[in-house]
C-alpha cells in the first residue's frame, strides 16, 4: 500500500511519524509531505519513509532561484571573495551578515514574497502536484491536519482533471480511518 501523509501544519507530528512507520512495518511505503523541516527537526522518521519537504521543491523553482542569486549568493561572493581577503576578511564576513539581515531579508519579505505570490499564485500547488505526479501512484491519501486540507483538495481536483479519478487515493484523516 502506497501512502501519501500530508503534514503541511506539521501539527500531529508524532501522529504522522507513528502512522508512517506503521504503514512502512506492514511492507507499504510512506511518503510523507511536509512544509519544512524545521518544524520536524526534533522528529526522527523511520527507515524506510520518506520525506519530501516543499520549500526545498520551491526552492528548485527559476524564479526563487534566481531571487536567491541575486539576493544573497552574489552579494556574498563578492563580499567573502573579492573584498574579503586578507586583513578584510572579518570585516568582509560582518558587512556580508549585516547585509542579509537588514537588506536581502527585508527585501525578500517585503518585496518578493507578496509579488511571487501574487503573480505565481499556484506555483504552490503545481510544484506539490509535479511531485505528487512523479511518485504517483498513490492507495491512500492522509490529510493529518488543516493546513493540508486545501493542498489535498488541489491534488483531488488535479486527480479528477487528468482523467485519474478512477485511481485517486482513498481520503483519511488517520492511517486508522482509511479502511484499508
Amino acid at each position: 500500500m502506497r501512502t501519501l501523509f500530508l503534514a503541511l501544519g506539521a501539527t500531529r507530528r508524532r501522529a504522522v511519524v507513528a502512522e508512517s512507520g506503521q504503514v512502512v512495518a506492514e511492507g507499504g511505503e510512506a511518503v510523507v509531505l511536509i512544509n519544512s523541516a524545521a518544524s520536524w527537526r526534533r522528529e526522527t522518521f523511520p527507515d524506510g519513509v520518506q520525506v519530501v519537504e516543499v520549500a526545498q521543491l520551491e526552492q528548485q523553482q527559476p524564479v526563487r532561484r534566481a531571487e536567491t542569486l541575486l539576493l544573497y549568493r552574489a552579494p556574498r561572493f563578492l563580499l567573502h571573495r573579492v573584498v574579503g581577503r586578507g586583513r578584510l576578511r572579518p570585516r568582509a564576513r560582518r558587512a556580508s551578515k549585516a547585509y542579509e539581515r537588514r537588506i536581502a531579508d527585508r527585501v525578500h519579505r517585503r518585496l518578493f514574497l507578496p509579488a511571487y505570490g501574487r503573480l505565481f499564485k499556484q506555483a504552490r500547488s503545481r510544484v506539490v502536484a509535479r511531485e505528487v505526479r512523479r511518485q504517483a501512484p498513490f492507495d491512500v491519501l492522509v490529510v493529518t491536519d488543516a493546513l493540508s486540507m486545501p493542498m489535498a483538495v488541489d491534488l483531488l481536483d488535479r486527480w479528477a482533471a487528468d482523467g485519474a479519478a478512477g485511481t485517486a487515493p482513498t481520503v483519511a484523516y488517520s492511517i486508522d480511518h482509511a479502511g484499508v
